[in-house]
């Protein structure tokens, strides 16, 4: 299920990325920082220089040394005509998505974890993502 940025999406952390976003320049966020959101997602601001349909994330969630959860998320930018989805803002586009799966691990997993946000497409270098968004949607 996906929702429009200016569709109630209250941000609770964001994450300016260089260009490109590389797979060694994972976000980090403390998990008490987002374990109360309620209908948690992730909203992703690019311009057109981003050359695919969708963006690849892996989102982990670490207890210490452990991995509790990887949850592979394929966020659909562009419909099937090749017109980008969400919000336009001059150059670039906002879009948010509903994290589901993510939002439940969530419960059972301690506040002092942390998740982290990964680019898994098939470029080790992906240009046009300039932001990553996350909050929960009201």
């Amino acid at each position: 299920m996906q929702c429009s940025l200016n569709n109630g999406f209250n941000t609770i952390s964001e994450h300016e990325l260089g260009d490109p976003w590389t797979y060694d320049d994972p976000i980090k966020l403390a998990v008490k920082e987002i374990k109360s959101a309620d209908k948690l997602g992730i909203a992703v601001i690019h311009d057109e220089t981003f050359g695919y349909q969708n963006l690849y994330i892996r989102f982990r969630l670490l207890a210490g040394a452990d991995t509790m959860m990887i949850e592979d998320v394929s966020i659909p930018l562009s419909n099937g005509k090749g017109q980008w989805l969400g919000t336009p803002s001059g150059t670039s586009y906002r879009y948010s998505h509903l994290l589901t799966k993510i939002e439940f691990a969530l419960d059972s997993i301690p506040s002092s974890s942390i998740m982290t946000i990964h680019q898994h497409s098939r470029e080790e270098a992906l240009s046009g993502i300039t932001e990553i968004a996350i909050g929960n949607f009201r």
